[in-house]
């Protein structure tokens, strides 16, 4: 770099895994951990099955599809056909009547929890507490739900629930308390479980296989009810693989951003932080409004350790003690003092494998450098970027570093597109 010229200030040139920044990442997700902000959920997120990762939000691209249309992803030879809605027909329980879903999934019929319809739908009003058969396992009875949330104009009117696999069923199981059930394994193939009655001939298929042979089956029960293009439908892609993400239920670290989102609003609003151009700020608002939790963990081999630590007895590992420690000595501690009387011989103790995402430490930049040596630099009065980091990495920085130093930052930032 040096030999380019680029007018740099060498003598502050940092590594992203100096110690010095890798003590000061950890304390500073200890702390967030403490506080109650940083916490373990199985809950739905993004998975690049080429990753076998979770990615976040925003490293998910939406790519629109216009009509019937094939697109490629890595690691699979054969083009995939999107844009398509199928009809299958599901047999009502103790009845010779059925109803017909709309799905652009028939894969993940293997998952299904329930089917859905919206309460004003006269269509439906007859099904009031009634059941239907999975195509691929009768004895499977699923529940007619009524949801106001469900558009009765998409295909027939009644969609399959799908919690494991789709975001807004999730979403809706947890409403109805219906069950969770999982189909793919981490690679995206196919996992079904030893009694399934399809479990010969479909476990371990590529999922986009496992598509096709789904829709043979489904013909050859006599269930397909056709298909039609669908005139727009976005597909979520991982914006470092072009994978086709895969809506997963996962064990993960979340961090609750929402007092977090609160301030960087606020300081955009009191031009504490002015934006150039100010166009900038509407998009910055509805970012902030519309943010969830953020997944923490990767399933990464580089980056920042999680000081997280699984501890269990020996005797009986399922119960588990999740322990915050910033080295594997403090944990043995902490574990003593949650298991009283018991000698550490007997006790378990492994770091979590995965590791932080790494905007989290990004985030951090502007305390772990500058505010921790004082600088004369901190707080800095301008910042020029580019706008495709503005959320990766601006917004979590705002959010991050203000919260961590108790609301007590002065952040005069001025943003411009380059």
């Amino acid at each position: 770099m040096k030999r380019l010229g680029p007018l740099f200030d060498w003598s502050n040139a940092y590594f992203t895994m100096d110690d010095k920044l890798v003590e000061f990442v950890r304390n500073s997700f200890i702390q967030l951990y403490n506080d109650g902000l940083i916490y373990r959920d199985r809950r739905i997120v993004n998975w690049c099955c080429q990753l076998q990762s979770v990615v976040s939000d925003i490293e998910v691209d939406s790519k629109e599809i216009l009509g019937r249309q094939q697109i490629s992803i890595p690691n699979y030879s054969k083009p995939i056909e999107l844009g398509l809605l199928y009809n299958i027909a599901y047999k009502i329980v103790d009845s010779d009547q059925e109803i017909i879903i709309s799905t652009t999934r028939p894969e993940t019929i293997l998952a299904d929890v329930a089917v859905a319809v919206h309460p004003n739908d006269e269509r439906y009003k007859s099904l009031q507490n009634r059941f239907v058969q999975n195509p691929f396992d009768p004895r499977d009875h699923l529940p007619i739900i009524f949801d106001e949330t469900v558009d009765a104009s998409f295909g027939t009117g009644a969609v399959k629930i799908t919690p494991g696999h789709d975001g807004f069923d999730y979403t809706l199981a947890m409403k109805h308390k219906l069950p969770i059930r999982t189909m793919l394994n981490n690679q995206g193939r196919i996992d079904l479980q030893s009694n399934h009655p399809f479990t010969k001939e479909l476990n371990n298929l590529h999922r986009y296989d496992a598509r096709i042979k789904v829709l043979e089956f489904l013909e050859q029960f006599g269930l397909r009810r056709g298909e039609k293009q669908q005139e727009k439908m976005a597909i979520p892609l991982c914006s470092r693989t072009g994978d086709i993400i895969e809506p997963m239920i996962k064990e993960q670290w979340f961090l609750d951003t929402t007092e977090m989102c609160k301030r960087a609003s606020t300081v955009v609003d009191d031009e504490t932080l002015k934006f150039t151009p100010s166009s900038t700020t509407k998009v910055w608002k509805y970012w902030l409004n519309n943010n969830r939790p953020w997944c923490l963990s990767r399933q990464l081999w580089w980056g920042h350790s999680i000081p997280m630590y699984r501890c269990s007895l020996k005797s009986n590992p399922s119960e588990i003690k999740w322990i915050p420690a910033k080295s594997r000595d403090e944990a043995k501690t902490k574990a003593s003092e949650f298991f009283p009387n018991t000698s550490l011989d007997s006790i378990r103790i492994e770091q979590d494998q995965d590791v932080l995402d790494t905007w989290f430490s990004s985030g951090l930049l502007p305390i772990s450098i500058f505010h921790q040596n004082n600088s004369e630099q901190f707080p800095t009065t301008l910042l020029d970027t580019g706008y495709d980091i503005m959320f990766f990495w601006v917004a979590r920085m705002v959010m991050l570093v203000s919260f961590l130093l108790l609301f007590n930052l002065k952040f005069f930032h001025s943003f411009s597109r380059v």
